[in-house]
């Protein structure tokens, strides 16, 4: 389990290079952004996301684990996008992506 989460901050790293997360919109209203940053539901084994401007799609990191809890050791972590922009279609990271997050997991 430790190299489960030494990956989840390995990952967590590689993202925070790649992107600025942006804390979701709440009431206050000093938040310069124009958009209105949805919230992911229903994805059980979610450990974090991410969000960003200039388009509220959304890195989703997820354990991958089966129905009995138990965490595949080869993949412990499943890293995707949902579209928000494009009716919430779930897509893999590009090939870039996913090179750099290997470089920077192992």
């Amino acid at each position: 389990m430790k190299s489960a989460k030494l990956l989840t901050l390995n990952i967590l790293m590689f993202f925070s290079l790649l992107t600025t997360a942006a804390v979701a919109q709440t009431g206050d209203k000093s938040d310069p952004s124009p958009l209105k940053f949805p919230t992911p539901k229903g994805i059980s084994n979610q450990l974090f996301y991410l969000q960003r401007d200039p388009n509220t799609n959304t890195i989703i990191c997820e354990l991958n684990a089966d129905k009995n809890g138990e965490v595949d050791r080869k993949e412990p972590i499943l890293v995707y996008w949902i579209r928000y922009g494009d009716d919430g279609e779930k897509k893999d990271l590009n090939y870039i992506q996913k090179e750099v997050c290997l470089w920077n997991c192992v």
